[in-house]
């Protein structure tokens, strides 16, 4: 069936851009396309409630809305945090695997107090406005903050109410400053095992006593907010993310059908594509690799001068949120001070408190495949690329023709339509040989010669000539046809802080983290988690949600105390 949904979707591909991510299809092709399930966003965060100077973390499902199993369909999703002018202060791009992704946002000291929107959605969501909300209340201490009503607006109530259960069990009930606290999942029920949960443990809200708590998807949208409009379908991006542009040239009378149109991302093993545009100029590019660079490079590679426009992704449509307010006493400003002084605290210790990043791994690029590789330090260094692929690099040449220079790679086989080799440096594809003549050697770390012809998109290159620089940055000439840009990167896997005082000594280091454990992915086949509580002390709150293998949500919570020893 998935099959069948991807050759629809590539048959639409076909047809015209109107927008981002955007075409016009036929009505047969608009039925067709009805028949790719709906998808349906959920998130949860760690908390309702954050100061300036903290992190939110979330973890993104994202599933089928008529069996609420996990969508393997969208491979990004998107979170943002609208304000109440409903304008995005914060956007963020999160990669999904089998529908499941994670990320956190740090909340920063420029945001005024009030009740934000965390909003999440994919693509395919768009077509019928639908994303899920929830409320997430920020103060800012180094604001001036006012006692203000609660307001009594009352949101969707959903299905799955939240439970407080003995789903799992502490090994106690009250616990003492810097002591091990104990989750056993022994008690879990067959339905709930295999499942996909996340788990928080984190100091209960000052606001929870005034403000109407819900469940994390109690805003959810379920409902459209408008038609799915066959003359404007968002795609869903089933094999990766879409970057959609436009190309004019200078003159009227050059045609712009088949122009060749290049994109490059600069990094270690980086990435390049080419693409042709459509009649009117427009061209989009897949990105279905992993890449870990952000500048990116689009130019045209046919002769002559051309402009190059992108088209910007827009988020849903905001104008139907409804804000609450935000609502504090003189007891809830009392504990935001005392939790205020304590995040500041916890900030000057950051650098020995750090989160672990994990190793974002790039696929190599399919033109190293069988390609010798020259690594310059296993040769006498020369002051000049001329000199060193005279000295050093025997498959390949650099000649000159034209007034031009030229990087040929000695071929084995046929002849191809173009006596240049496909020029590379760290994943930009060079046009101007020129530039590249000038290098300085010691930038560079190898050279990856594929002598036999290569062809890319509808071009045939003499072989190709991939150089690695050690930084893995290089930056082009500015020129024309061509524009760069910075690709905002997915959320980073993280391995969360959690100090062990069993085996370390941080008795000098003072601990007044309210948020004592976040674990994105819950492994509940194993049957404890561990964690330390700080030096805060009040009531804890351990909240567990996510989808169960049959796909149905659950949220479970539980509290314990923590006192001083």
């Amino acid at each position: 069936m998935r099959t069948k949904y991807l050759f629809l979707i590539a048959v639409a591909l076909v047809s015209n851009f109107i927008g981002y991510g955007q075409i016009a299809i036929s009505e047969e092709h608009y039925q067709q396309l009805l028949n790719i399930p709906q998808e349906k966003v959920s998130i949860h965060s760690n908390s309702d409630f954050a100061l300036t100077g903290e992190t939110l973390f979330y973890k993104f499902y994202c599933t089928n809305e008529k069996t609420n199993r996990l969508s393997t369909l969208s491979k990004y999703g998107y979170v943002e945090m609208v304000n109440e002018q409903k304008e995005a202060v914060i956007k963020q791009k999160v990669a999904l695997t089998n529908g499941l992704g994670q990320g956190d946002i740090f909340i920063a000291s420029d945001l005024p107090t009030g009740v934000y929107k965390l909003i999440g959605y994919t693509e395919w969501m768009k077509n019928k406005n639908l994303f899920f909300q929830k409320n997430i209340h920020i103060v800012n201490p180094f604001q001036k903050t006012t006692s203000v009503t609660n307001d009594q607006h009352q949101e969707f109530i959903p299905e799955e109410k939240e439970k407080n259960t003995s789903f799992f069990s502490t090994n106690q009930v009250n616990y003492t400053t810097r002591e091990k606290v104990l989750i056993d999942f022994k008690t879990l029920s067959k339905e709930l095992q295999g499942g996909n949960y996340s788990l928080s443990v984190v100091a209960k809200s000052p606001l929870s006593g005034i403000l109407n708590k819900k469940t994390s998807r109690s805003t959810n949208n379920q409902k459209a907010q408008k038609s799915f409009d066959h003359t404007k379908v968002f795609l869903p991006e089933f094999r990766g993310e879409m970057i959609v542009g436009r190309i004019k040239a200078a003159s009227s009378d050059t045609s712009l059908e088949k122009v060749q149109v290049a994109l490059s991302i600069i990094q270690k093993n980086g990435i390049s594509k080419i693409v042709k545009a459509q009649k009117d100029g427009r061209f989009y590019f897949v990105l279905d690799e992993t890449y870990a660079g952000k500048n990116v490079f689009i130019q045209v590679l046919d002769e002559g001068e051309f402009s190059i426009e992108l088209q910007k992704k827009k988020s849903p449509d905001y104008s139907s949120l409804i804000f609450p307010k935000m609502a504090l006493d003189s007891t809830s400003i009392k504990h935001i001070n005392e939790r205020a002084i304590h995040m500041q605290i916890e900030n000057a210790y950051n650098t020995v408190k750090q989160d672990s990043l994990k190793e974002i791994i790039t696929s190599t690029p399919i033109f190293k495949n069988g390609a010798l590789v020259y690594n310059l330090d296993d040769y006498t260094r020369f002051k000049t690329m001329r000199e060193t692929f005279v000295e050093v690099i025997n498959l390949a040449s650099i000649e000159r023709s034209k007034g031009k220079y030229i990087f040929r790679a000695k071929r084995n086989d046929f002849a191809s339509n173009d006596p240049k080799a496909l020029l590379i440096v760290d994943g930009y594809i060079v046009k101007n040989h020129d530039e590249i003549v000038e290098l300085n050697p010691k930038e560079v770390r190898q050279i990856s010669i594929l002598k036999k012809s290569y062809k890319l998109s509808s071009k045939v290159y003499q072989g190709v000539i991939y150089i690695d620089t050690f930084k893995g940055n290089y930056q082009p000439r500015e020129g024309s046809s061509l524009i760069s840009f910075e690709l905002a990167l997915p959320t980073r896997e993280k391995i969360y802080y959690s100090p062990d005082y069993t085996a370390q000594n941080l008795k000098r280091i003072p601990d007044y983290r309210s948020q004592l454990y976040w674990e994105p992915k819950v492994n509940t086949l194993k049957s404890t988690v561990s964690f330390f509580t700080s030096d805060v002390t009040g009531v804890f709150e351990i909240i567990l949600e996510g989808y169960t293998k049959e796909g149905k949500w659950i949220r479970y919570k539980q509290s314990f105390d923590v006192k001083k020893k």
